[in-house]
């Protein structure tokens, strides 16, 4: 994180110094006080002039967009827009644009590697702990409305046939919409079985 030094006769003119030499307003930036200011002799003799060292509060979901704005044209996306809203305690950043086929890939597992890649890259530039959930065209709704169709169409194949079924390989999130999606039902138990990354859910007929 880029810092500078401020200097002037009191700690706030040294701060105001600083930001100006980070090219932003005083309620943008941070500061630790190097030197308090002293008058010196007679109160003018030897005085020394307060310096601190001033550095930029980063917004942390400007500091994404930048990021995707960098990397995502590489992955073929193009004419790019972003909207980000905050959802429990959560960041959702929603990516429009031409080319998101290969961003998502199969199953979303590009997405999810370019969103664990955003929220290393985020944390480590910004002091503060951030999480982002990133989506591209709206596939993550799309991808829930479908688990959970698989949800209840496997579980009427179980109460049918009586026999156990065991869906395929499912990130952990995955997993929670399907037991989610059958936690009500009187009929059906759900339950995850096997290790990571092949954990998978099992549903069977109470």
């Amino acid at each position: 994180m880029k810092s500078v030094m401020g200097t002037g006769k009191t700690v706030e003119e040294a701060v105001q110094q600083g930001a100006d030499q980070l090219g932003v307003s005083v309620d943008r930036v941070r500061y630790r006080i190097i030197e308090e200011p002293s008058k010196g002799f007679l109160g003018f003799i030897g005085g020394k002039p307060a310096r601190v060292e001033v550095e930029e509060i980063l917004d942390p979901t400007e500091q994404a967009i930048q990021f995707l704005n960098n990397v995502v044209p590489l992955m073929g996306g193009k004419n790019l827009q972003f909207q980000a809203r905050n959802e429990e305690g959560q960041t959702i950043i929603e990516l429009q644009g031409d080319g998101l086929g290969l961003v998502i890939g199969r199953h979303g597992q590009t997405l999810d590697s370019l969103q664990f890649l955003l929220n290393i890259a985020v944390n480590r530039m910004v002091k503060e702990s951030v999480h982002f959930i990133l989506d591209a065209e709206n596939y993550r709704a799309k991808r829930k409305e479908t688990l959970e169709r698989l949800a209840l169409q496997s579980a009427d194949r179980v109460i049918r046939s009586g026999k156990p079924l065991r869906l395929e390989a499912m990130k952990a999130y995955e997993r929670k919409i399907i037991h989610t999606a059958l936690q009500d039902s009187d009929e059906v138990e759900t339950m995850s079985e096997g290790t990571e990354p092949n954990r998978y859910v099992m549903i069977k007929k109470k």
